[in-house]
């Protein structure tokens, strides 16, 4: 059987994500930072939980191992964060973070991986409608962050043949959402 990669699980979309992924009977693998924040997700069957963080790479080694698919959602949010601090963590998150993920996938049976972006990295277009032919113009750290997390996925992508898919999803809230989730 082959293994779905999550990362992001133990978070709002992430842990829906998860659900809907487990109820269809898909084997995953989740990546998490803290096993004491993940265990609710052993609570699924098939599911198995591995400790490690995006930013270091040598707790990624063998991630990948049997993946077929990979839903990328492990962000650094905190979109109101305007300093340079906040800039060097959405950085090292979001783009040094996904770098690592990726190089770790290259070589695997990978026929997709999801990178779960956000519309704060075309930044704030005005206009009413919004698509593909738009320049993005970010400005904040966070919206920055985001697209040069989307370009690297991108390149890498092309560079090493993993077919990758960005998503822009904007505001999510529902069920299960904490506060200031949405």
């Amino acid at each position: 059987m082959q293994t779905t990669l999550v990362t992001g699980a133990t978070g709002f979309v992430g842990g829906h994500l998860l659900r809907a992924l487990t109820a269809r009977g898909e084997r995953c693998r989740c990546l998490v930072r803290s096993q004491r924040k993940a265990a609710w997700l052993t609570d699924h069957d098939n599911v198995e939980v591995v400790e490690g963080d995006l930013t270091r790479p040598n707790t990624l080694i063998g991630i990948a191992r049997g993946v077929r698919t990979v839903y990328h959602l492990a962000a650094e949010g905190h979109v109101s964060a305007v300093s340079r601090e906040a800039f060097q963590r959405f950085v090292a998150v979001n783009v040094d973070g996904t770098r690592n993920l990726l190089n770790e996938c290259i070589g695997a049976p990978i026929h997709k991986f999801v990178h779960f972006s956000s519309t704060a990295a075309m930044g704030l277009i005005r206009k009413t409608v919004v698509d593909e032919a738009d320049t993005p113009q970010p400005r904040t750290p966070y919206q920055r962050s985001k697209l040069a997390s989307e370009r690297t996925s991108l390149a890498l992508g092309q560079e090493h043949g993993v077919p990758i898919v960005v998503l822009r999803p904007c505001m999510i809230y529902g069920p299960g959402a904490r506060s200031g989730e949405f």
